[in-house]
């Protein structure tokens, strides 16, 4: 019976731009609906039995939906928090552990929760109620996307559609939905991935047959039920016989952050520097922003399904937007099976950008980003490096400047009187030019020898 209704929204997790909506106002006036986990210690040997644990707290708690969980930010996820949903902190908070969420209702998976194809007259209603629970901007896309794939809902799977949706589900309920499509993941295509992105560094490609792969188109999992959505995948991948997914983003758009956890980034290739004025365009615009310079790649292999990440939530503050930071931001997100999950760029010009170009600077085209005063770091990697590295997807970006450094508590001093604590900083700041200060040093110099010869 407590599947009938949705009990958190399905965004719960994403966190929001920050204040209280009419939600949480409304769940600030309800009695409590929750125990909380205060100590928890297991013999290393019996770490696979943490779970065991939880049907009988919720037991002893009958009246009570939710248990919560905190830990600090710093220390290693174990085996029991892994079957909780990992809530995302709002923007501004300066709370020092990671929380934890688990529903009473999430017991139900590991028995009852299914995959299969969906099918418009059986899990439509169902499918819509949790599309409505979401923004309006991701339901519609997600919505398109399941359509999309109804055009070969009378092919059989064992004939191998061209695409198809699948849904995860818990009695009538609809908790989860995906979306495939493996007439995009052409041969020409996979052969420019293979050319531009570093695929051949995580995945061999040649033992991968081209009918074997496909596309993902989206993917959506209630947040009660968020830890099975590695069993969505995987059991997806089985039904449709696909051995490697695949996930494209443009720089600019919003990447799901079930996408960022379970799939594993793909490093762009250098290439070589276009003549003054060029400019490269994606050749494939279906699931990308058209007239993109670069997308980012994700992809999930069979042999990867039963090596999940390592989450850290320890709190990564970097300073400045150089050349070192871009290197030191792809070197730390681009770890295959490590996921980090609180990185943050305080930089005032926002995420890493190349160096303008001479002509632009000289016909003053870029007269506001940069004068010829400005000191050029020729080793920032170009645009459509950057825009394939898809950085503004993986880490929070605070467009302002550093005022003070607090290193006993841990924290930055920033304008407006704002503090953004830290477990980890890393200072990178920008080549600055030094003409303005050795000036006015010598400046400075000449005055003293004039008092000093009155």
């Amino acid at each position: 019976e407590g599947l009938d209704q949705y009990i958190i929204p399905p965004n719960f997790g994403e966190g929001a731009a920050g204040g209280m909506d009419e939600g949480e106002n409304q769940l600030a006036g309800m009695p409590p609906n929750a125990f909380a986990i205060t100590l928890f210690c297991l013999d290393g040997f019996f770490q696979s039995r943490a779970m065991d644990f939880l049907p009988q707290a919720f037991e002893r708690f009958p009246d009570l939906d939710y248990c919560v969980l905190t830990v600090p930010a710093t220390t290693p996820e174990t085996s029991l928090v892994r079957h909780f949903t990992a809530a995302v902190p709002r923007p501004g908070t300066t709370f020092s552990h990671a929380l934890y969420v688990m529903h009473r209702d999430s017991l139900l998976a590991p028995v009852h929760l299914k995959v299969s194809r969906f099918l418009r007259p059986q899990h439509g209603a169902s499918l819509d109620r949790l599309l409505d629970s979401m923004s309006k901007e991701s339901g519609d896309s997600i919505d398109s996307a399941v359509r999309a794939t109804e055009t070969d809902d009378e092919t059989p799977l064992e004939e191998n559609p061209n695409c198809v949706s699948f849904v995860a589900t818990i009695g009538n309920q609809v908790v989860g939905v995906v979306s495939l499509d493996r007439k995009v993941t052409s041969t020409e295509r996979l052969a420019w991935c293979k050319a531009n992105m570093a695929l051949d560094e995580y995945l061999d490609t040649d033992k991968h047959r081209t009918r074997n792969q496909a596309m993902l188109l989206a993917l959506a999992m209630n947040p009660v039920f968020m830890p099975q959505a590695r069993f969505l995948l995987k059991e997806t991948m089985r039904l449709f016989d696909k051995s490697v997914i695949y996930y494209e983003a443009a720089p600019d758009t919003y990447v799901p952050r079930v996408i960022l956890q379970h799939l594993v980034p793909v490093k762009p290739r250098k290439r070589e520097s276009l003549a003054p004025g060029q400019q490269e365009i994606y050749p494939f615009s279906d699931h990308a922003a058209p007239g993109a310079t670069g997308v980012t790649l994700h992809f999930l292999s069979k042999r990867l399904l039963s090596e999940p990440k390592i989450v850290v939530n320890t709190r990564i503050v970097v300073v400045g937007a150089s050349a070192t930071a871009a290197a030191f931001l792809e070197q730390l997100l681009f770890t295959p099976y490590i996921q980090f999950s609180s990185v943050t760029l305080v930089s005032p010009g926002g995420l890493p950008k190349p160096p303008p170009d001479l002509k632009d600077l000289l016909d003053g085209s870029e007269t506001k980003a940069a004068t010829p005063l400005t000191s050029i770091d020729e080793d920032m990697p170009t645009q459509l490096y950057l825009d394939s590295l898809g950085l503004g997807h993986r880490i929070r970006c605070l467009e302002t400047r550093l005022v003070d450094i607090d290193r006993e508590s841990k924290a930055l001093e920033l304008p407006d009187n704002a503090v953004l604590p830290y477990d980890v900083l890393v200072l990178t700041d920008t080549l600055m030019d030094s003409t303005a200060n050795m000036l006015t040093e010598g400046l400075d110099e000449g005055e003293g020898q004039q008092e000093g010869l009155a």
